[in-house]
């Protein structure tokens, strides 16, 4: 899935179509960007949940036909809500605040635990 795959849903959500929506353009790239790096610790837990290698950093692309290097789950169902968010907000916020809940929503439901040992520092066992 692409940045601009993600601008286009993000529009659909707006109830806008790429005719009339020629400002939002140029914030794709960069918004996108920040989205990449929001989502980066969800990305990186569905990660190691899923036995995938991790990400060394979050991922930039500097361009909207790139294809984003996160799992499909976080593309398809967070980033749109995300995106159409952002661009929205100077417009209508209540709807801005609309699709940044369900952004950050669907950025939980896919932020899966980690759980890692305990250390037993004191000792004590159960008995």
């Amino acid at each position: 899935m692409t940045a601009d795959d993600i601008y286009g849903a993000a529009l659909a959500l707006m109830a806008e179509s790429r005719d009339k929506a020629k400002g939002y353009q140029d914030k794709v790239v960069p918004l996108t960007n920040l989205l990449l790096a929001t989502a980066y610790p969800a990305e990186q837990a569905l990660r190691r949940a899923r036995g995938h290698p991790p990400l060394a950093a979050p991922p930039k692309v500097e361009t909207e036909g790139e294809e984003l290097p996160y799992q499909m789950d976080l593309l398809t169902e967070c980033f749109p809500y995300g995106l159409a968010g952002m661009l929205i907000l100077d417009d209508d916020t209540g709807k801005a605040n609309f699709f940044n809940a369900m952004f950050d929503t669907a950025l939980a439901k896919y932020s899966p635990a980690d759980f890692e040992e305990v250390v037993d520092w004191y000792g004590g066992g159960r008995e």
